[in-house]
């Protein structure tokens, strides 16, 4: 489903029927030059092909895309992996950028966590 709410700001609902939730929120900044998408849903093939299907419709290329994850639960963040490129960007709130970057100073970083620092989100020393 996709809900236009301002022009060029979408809602749009991501099934997730495994989820408790039943479905992930996600919204879309639709920009000529860059896209923002917030929150992506659960990183599962069948979910993957309902977000290409919406970035299809709304006429969206992923390599004119940023990510924002409001906060790392798999059904926030688990398509970000996906979807974003060499080219994006990729924003966490505060508070998830602090766990990172503690996580970041110790040996334990999963894929997730070392993707977002591998695109810049967080830069460390």
């Amino acid at each position: 489903m996709i809900v236009e709410i301002l022009p060029g700001f979408y809602k749009v609902e991501i099934p997730a029927p495994d989820n408790h939730s039943k479905a992930t929120n996600s919204h879309i900044i639709k920009s000529e030059e860059r896209s923002l998408i917030i929150d992506t849903g659960v990183n599962r093939e069948k979910y993957m092909k309902v977000m290409h299907a919406i970035l299809k419709k709304l006429k969206i290329e992923p390599l004119k895309a940023d990510f924002f994850v409001t906060h790392s639960h798999p059904d926030h963040f688990g398509l970000t992996m996906q979807f974003a490129t060499e080219t994006s960007c990729i924003y966490l709130n505060q508070k998830e950028a602090e766990t990172i970057s503690m996580l970041n100073k110790s040996d334990y970083l999963d894929d997730g966590f070392k993707f977002v620092l591998m695109h810049g989100y967080l830069k460390t020393n």
